[in-house]
């Protein structure tokens, strides 16, 4: 903003300011006075007004004291007049009713009519006397009204003065006033323009007359003559000092100014001679040159900047350095950059992504420095640059492609490889070094021979041999002999041949581990074998022991144990055939898939990087998001189908598997255009099978799992060692044996306190929940109903005891019956459906533990309790050998 100069002298603005002091305090006395004389004016008019409304209401009250109704008084008209006339001021009197109909009034126009305003009937409906300016056709009035015997309810007096009448004798006190204060104004600015001129003007005039004298280079010895002894003479003689070292000062700059130029002369000389050589070095050198001020600001540019970021020389000086860094990263960028330089760092081979011109990224390599001038202070920046995006962009392509391949190959959850001519491994995924149990870089160009026997690696490379000459698809069960620390294990490998563009063979191989499902297999019929010979065992003891009278009891629990024992391997085995079966149906399409999935990733290894960066993005979402089995699938599957048909989509039922699996979105034209190369959708129809058969396989040997730990868990005999159990495995497990038993009887609710302490037992334990369990699915059959029964477990812990109940929606047991079904040989079943010893032996089991075992009827069901002691005081007194024949 432009700034005002107000030529005007001294002596003009002292005085124009004295001036609009006094008018200012004029003004203000002028409007504090015309305030004061209203308000008094007003009260005294308002005194009179109280007086007349006081007059007229006596005269009115004592008429009503005769007992004459207001309205039937006559005559009250020229008492309004009289009042009026006695007092100039007033304009008007009245007497009104309550509702303000005018009774009475100077002006005979005015009676029967209603005094409407709304002041002024506000101030009727608050029956009190009170003054109120209200608004009339003749204009504003205060109007002061009393009521007639202190009641509204009887009417009011009321008498009215003009507002415009304060206003007049207002103005007219007013002008007065001010006329006078204006004569006032005048002389005093008169006398004060009088004393300045004798007193400032001329000693400031001396004084400014001798500056400009001094400024124009005429005299520098030239003195100022002023002989007061106030601020203005204090002024001159401070002002004579100046001028006198001003002079000599100039003296000592005149020689000064003389060797300064001398040694300028020089320098400019060499600064010369040194900006000519930098010019050359700037002109011919590959490399960007800048430098910055303290805020970061450039200062200077090579030519250079043109082809590195597209901005000639003149558009960068001027401009901060801030800007051209990638808008993604320039905040963060801009705090490093401000810290490095707060701190004077030297910055050597530095990375920056800078923006050019048009808008592209380009990444630079910057080496820098601070620069100081002779006296150490700090002046910016200086450095270099070099631009290397299209060499790291090579490099990131490059690094983008082997990642996308070794992502897609560790995705793979069985081992994949892929060996040269000379058999040497060149590629292996994770699931392969897992499974050789080697680090990558020790698989690497090795190969079988380096790392396997002898007898096993010929074997190999022979069928690998037959894979290179004759091309042919081999698919071999394969024993890997294990070394002193690891076990041997077996795999099912499938190997192809593939052949680059220039004629190289590779194989291609890929692995699936079944050593686990030998051994389970192996292990199930172990234990058929097994448990066949213990019952052919238990069957000649319980012959032998036929003669004994007093070990029939134990035989015949020995033989109700086994007897559950069969039907729960039965029911195991059909457990254990559904995962199994589901394994088998999945392993040789997925061998299959592997394949095409390997010739697949090596044909797309080669097509364009916006090709291999889509499928690796999509391959990665769709791994981690593959559509779950759902009963819709068949319905989606098939209204896909018929929308890529009338698009005329060729393999529209490969293209509705994969879309859906992978979950893609089938209206992106995008898509449709990519899963129309037969390699990309070949890649991601195998992809996706793979997934889904892993699943399944994973879930199948998860239950396989589970069934033969149950089964190890539940087949220990114990042999009288205790151990400390977990009651709520202990459940489980033996839920998992009876799962065929119990899912087509009942539904299963499980309300398990976590944790709940160890209890020291034998593994017979499991006996108890398969006896009560089996007869609550017996009891719950019983009743013949369609729909599953309800079978609840639960367990808590005291302080002292595991409890455990075990309830089920079957009928009542007769109260007769619960007092001896623990006993040995009761039973309500048929004959040749049970012994009686199942709850005989659960009696025994829990006894031997020092625990009790209570049935009771409930609302809708029947509860097995059992509660065993967490510390038994008979434990080394029992023999656990023993404890099923206790009774």
């Amino acid at each position: 903003m432009g700034r005002i100069d107000m030529k005007l002298s001294l002596k003009t603005k002292i005085v124009a300011l004295s001036v609009a002091i006094l008018l200012l305090g004029l003004g203000l006395n002028t409007l504090i006075t015309s305030r004061m004389i209203s308000e008094q004016y007003l009260q005294a008019l308002r005194g009179e007004s109280r007086v007349s409304v006081r007059h007229l209401r006596l005269q009115m009250e004592r008429i009503l004291q005769f007992g004459i109704a207001l309205k039937d008084i006559s005559g009250f008209g020229k008492q309004c007049r009289e009042a009026v006339r006695d007092n100039p001021n007033m304009s008007f009197a009245m007497v009104v009713d309550a509702q303000g109909k005018v009774l009475f009034h100077n002006d005979t126009w005015m009676e029967g009519r209603y005094f409407e305003t709304p002041e002024f009937v506000q101030a009727l409906s608050q029956g009190e006397s009170s003054v109120v300016r209200v608004q009339t056709p003749a204009g504003d009035h205060h109007v002061v009204f009393s009521p007639l015997g202190n009641d509204m309810a009887n009417g009011a007096v009321a008498v009215g003065f003009p507002a415009a009448m304060i206003d007049r004798k207002v103005r007219s006190m007013v002008a007065w006033q001010l006329l006078v204060g204006f004569v006032v104004t005048i002389l005093a600015a008169g006398a004060l323009v009088v004393g300045l001129s004798f007193l400032v003007s001329r000693p400031l005039n001396r004084l400014l007359t001798t500056i400009r004298e001094i400024a124009g280079g005429r005299d520098l010895g030239k003195r100022v003559e002023v002989s007061s002894g106030d601020e203005l003479g204090r002024l001159a003689e401070d002002f004579n000092r100046m001028t006198q070292h001003l002079q000599q000062a100039h003296s000592d700059l005149e020689l000064r100014v003389q060797q300064r130029t001398a040694e300028l002369v020089q320098t400019n000389k060499e600064l010369e001679e040194s900006k000519t050589r930098f010019s050359d070095v700037v002109q011919h050198g590959g490399e960007w040159i800048w430098e910055t001020d303290p805020d970061r600001i450039v200062t200077y540019t090579s030519p250079i900047c043109e082809d590195v970021l597209g901005y000639k020389p003149e558009e960068l000086i001027g401009r901060k350095l801030d800007t051209l860094f990638d808008p993604r990263t320039r905040e963060e960028r801009c705090k490093q950059v401000e810290g490095g330089m707060r701190q004077r760092v030297v910055l050597r081979r530095q990375l920056n992504v800078l923006v050019h011109k048009d808008g592209r990224l380009r990444s630079l390599e910057i080496s820098a420095g601070p620069m100081f001038d002779r006296d150490g202070v700090y002046l910016g920046y200086r450095g270099t640059a070099a631009d290397i995006t299209q060499a790291l962009q090579a490099q990131e392509a490059l690094k983008e492609s082997r990642e996308f391949l070794n992502r897609i190959i560790n995705a793979i959850p069985d081992p994949v490889f892929v060996e040269d001519d000379q058999h040497k491994f060149i590629l292996v995924n994770d699931a392969m070094c897992a499974m050789t149990k080697r680090p990558r870089q020790e698989v690497l160009n090795k190969t079988v021979r380096d790392f396997m026997s002898e007898e096993d690696s010929n074997l190999i490379w022979r069928q690998d041999e037959e894979v290179l000459q004759n091309g042919a698809d081999t698919c071999n069960e394969e024993t890997i002999a294990g070394s002193e620390d690891r076990k041997g294990i077996t795999v099912l490998s499938k190997k192809s041949l593939y052949v680059d563009p220039q004629g190289k063979k590779y194989i291609v191989g890929v692995l699936r581990d079944i050593t686990e499902l030998q051994s389970a297999q192996i292990a199930l019929a172990q234990a058929n074998e097994h448990l066949e010979q213990r019952v052919a065992e238990r069957t000649a003891e319980l012959k032998s022991a036929l003669s004994q009278v007093s070990q029939a009891q134990s035989e015949l629990v020995q033989a109700e144990k086994m007897g559950m024992l069969g039907q729960l391997v039965a029911g195991v085995a059909h457990e254990i055939n559904t995962p199994t079966g589901a394994i088998m149906n999945v392993m040789q399409d997925s061998l299959n898939r592997l394949s095409v999935l390997a010739v697949s990733a090596m044909k797309l290894a080669s097509s364009p990087q916006s090709v291999t960066q889509w499928l690796s993005q999509t391959s990665v979402a769709a791994i981690d998001n593959a559509q779950p089995p759902s009963d819709d699938d068949a319905k989606i599957h098939r209204e896909l189908e018929r929308n890529l048909r009338k698009r005329g989509v060729e393999d529209y039922q490969k293209v509705a598997e994969v879309v859906y699996t992978a979950g893609l979105n089938a209206d992106d034209p995008d898509v449709l255009e990519r899963l129309r190369e037969g390699d990309v959708l070949d890649f991601l129809s195998s992809l996706m099978s793979l997934k889904t058969a892993h699943q399944i396989c994973a879930a199948s040997v998860q239950k396989i799992a589970r069934i033969v730990k149950a089964l190890r868990y539940y087949s220990r005999t114990g042999q009288g060692e205790l151990f400390d159990i977990d009651i709520n495995e202990s459940i489980d497990n033996t839920l998992v044996i009876l799962q065929n038993r119990i899912k087509h009887v009942a539904r299963l609710e499980k309300q398990y306190q976590q944790p709940l302490p160890t209890l020291r037992c034998e593994p017979n334990i499991s006996q108890v929940w398969t006896n009560v369990l089996c007869n609550a699915c017996d009891a719950i059959e019983e009743t013949g109903r369609s729909e599953k029964g309800l079978l609840r477990i639960s367990t808590s812990a005291t302080s002292d005891s595991i409890v455990v109940n075990m309830f089920n929606d079957g009928p009542p047991i007769n109260p007769e019956f619960m007092r001896k079904m623990f006993d040995p040989f009761v039973t309500t079943k048929p004959i040749g459906k049970g012994t009686g010893l199942g709850l005989s032996i659960c009696h025994a089991i829990v006894s031997s533990y020092s625990g009790k075992i209570e049935a009771r009827n409930e609302t809708g069901g029947v509860s097995i309790t059992v509660t065993l002691p967490l510390h038994n005081p008979d434990e080394h007194k029992r023999c656990p050998a023993a404890a099923v024949s206790a009774n």
